[in-house]
């Protein structure tokens, strides 16, 4: 499918939509020769996307003169099974789009004919923003966005391991602990240990009543992005039992910090403290750049990962996400849902 578009009136703008990649050579290219590029707007994750139960991945591909400009990978989510998918479906963008040279006006392009494509298909649209593209706010509030506030934190491995150690002060204790009480840290058995990293995430989403994928979407992302090295998990053993873990995503010298958490009953060992720091080492060891945190929440809520992630000595980034509303009337329906369907799982 292809769209016309232009924002000038000496270039003209065309953009193609694909639910599927392969074999595209000029894409495949586009994204090798990308350096900056996150792993979330890539061939990988629309690819994971299509092979999951309630998503669906849209690539949208900006061209001027035949030559591409920019892409955006968009995520449509259709979760709850239970509820009518035009109550609950939403749309999410993570680090996109993503232009060639900061190029503003295709990214614009790109913005304006995914809400000309989407109409009220969903809900709303979410866009979670990194530190590589932070610089485009005024194109999403040109575009009908608002913006919010969120934080995050990126660790600069280039400084090396004495500086990052020194950096993260407080945290040297908890650390200096978990080696102390025998917490030892490795790549997890993807044969042996992957349930039980399953079943550490589906705890900590349980008592946090957030949504988490199935399992399914990570055994489908370890068979999409683990042979090329990018997905990794990585846990905290104590005793021989895997007790905490964080799932990687490795990509063009960017460790993204995915999925993590321990169990609840062992936190005390400080796993997770030195998860993070054996994964910083790891990352300046095998000569990544940085170390990219996920996300620390609105800066105006209390959060208290937020305050276990800024002791690591990152930089912090008001990323911020963006968001349009679709269906207003149903969005606020949709936030009465949520607020509901989470009192329910507080109740299991």
């Amino acid at each position: 499918m292809i769209y016309g578009g232009s924002n000038s009136s000496d270039k003209m703008h065309k953009v193609e939509i694909y639910n599927d990649i392969s074999g595209n050579n000029e894409l495949k290219e586009y994204f090798s020769s990308s350096d900056h590029i996150s792993v979330f707007q890539t061939k990988y994750f629309l690819d994971l996307y299509n092979a999951s139960e309630g998503l669906e991945g849209i690539m949208f591909v900006c061209k001027d003169e035949g030559k591409i400009t920019g892409i955006l990978l968009v995520q449509i989510q259709d979760y709850f099974k239970s509820i009518p998918g035009f109550l609950t479906r939403r749309a999410l963008i993570i680090g996109g789009p993503y232009t060639s040279y900061g190029d503003s006006e295709s990214a614009g392009v790109l913005l304006e004919k995914y809400r000309e494509y989407i109409g009220k298909k969903v809900v709303y649209t979410q866009v979670r923003m990194l530190y590589q593209n932070g610089s485009n706010k005024n194109i999403f509030l040109d575009n009908g966005y608002t913006f919010i506030d969120h934080l995050n934190y990126i660790v600069d491995l280039n400084a090396g391991e004495d500086v990052c150690w020194k950096n993260m002060n407080p945290k040297r204790r908890n650390v200096r602990k978990a080696i102390k009480e025998g917490v030892v840290f490795r790549e997890i058995n993807y044969d042996k240990d992957m349930d039980t990293a399953y079943d550490i995430l589906e705890n900590i989403y349980k008592r946090a009543r957030l949504p988490l994928p199935e399992k399914k979407y990570f055994q489908k992302a370890l068979e999409v992005m683990g042979r090329d090295g990018i997905f990794k998990i990585f846990g905290g053993y104590y005793k021989d039992m895997l007790i905490g873990v964080m799932y990687v995503l490795c990509y063009k010298g960017i460790i993204y910090e995915w999925y993590t958490g321990s169990y609840n009953k062992y936190l005390h060992l400080r796993p997770n403290d030195l998860i993070v720091w054996e994964i910083i080492r790891y990352g300046i060891r095998n000569g990544f750049k940085t170390f990219d945190f996920g996300g620390a929440g609105n800066p105006n809520k209390e959060y208290g990962v937020r305050e276990h992630k800024k002791k690591f000595g990152g930089i912090e980034y008001n990323t911020g996400r963006f968001v349009i509303e679709h269906k207003p009337l149903i969005m606020k329906i949709a936030k009465t849902g949520f607020r509901l369907w989470q009192m329910t799982k507080g109740k299991k």
